[in-house]
């Protein structure tokens, strides 16, 4: 009886963490960005000191929240790559 409580313990812990992970937006947030984009290589680990090193080498602009690459030929890089990457992409056309 005594080897119950602690495996009772570790079950409801580890079924209340699956339950935040799998079913709450923060838990579903952990999973994607801090977990999964940099596992497939998509995204650096430390994605803050990432973007700091970037603003502090010049090649990144802040604006408020937003990050912008400072380099036209950057942007058109990184956007090419996303055109060749995502084959049914389209650029928004306003009439």
């Amino acid at each position: 009886m005594s080897d119950a409580l602690p495996v009772a313990a570790a079950s409801g812990l580890g079924g209340a963490a699956a339950y935040v992970l799998a079913f709450t937006a923060w838990g579903q947030w952990v999973l994607l960005s801090r977990i999964w984009l940099p596992l497939t290589g998509r995204l650096p680990w430390d994605t803050m000191a990432f973007l700091d090193d970037a603003y502090r080498r010049g090649v990144l602009r802040r604006r408020g929240a937003v990050h912008q690459f400072r380099h036209l030929r950057l942007q058109h890089h990184l956007a090419r790559t996303y055109r060749e990457e995502h084959g049914g992409y389209r650029p928004a056309h306003f009439s």
